[in-house]
């Protein structure tokens, strides 16, 4: 019995010892999974945006979506009346 106390003591000690030296340790790595998360999410923002950008080039490069455009801003087709609203 007193051998296992022994024992049990000892790796006790150890344990807490080593937990001891390590704490530098753990705040680096808590430190690192912190910058690990801010990088990932900061990647996965620039893929959605890239992706919508993509949509957005593709819509623009069809002949529907550049006339959208140019509406937006102003255009219209030669002889084309705008259309009045009523007020």
């Amino acid at each position: 019995m007193r051998k296992l106390l022994t024992i049990v003591c000892a790796a006790a000690a150890a344990a807490g010892i080593a937990a001891y030296f390590c704490r530098d340790t753990f705040s680096m790595v808590r430190d690192q999974m912190t910058r690990t998360a801010k990088s990932e999410k900061k990647m996965n923002d620039a893929e959605a945006e890239r992706a919508k950008l993509l949509t957005e080039k593709a819509r623009m490069s069809s002949p529907a979506g550049r006339e959208e455009a140019a509406r937006q801003l102003g255009y219209k087709r030669p002889g084309e009346l705008p259309v009045r609203k009523d007020r």
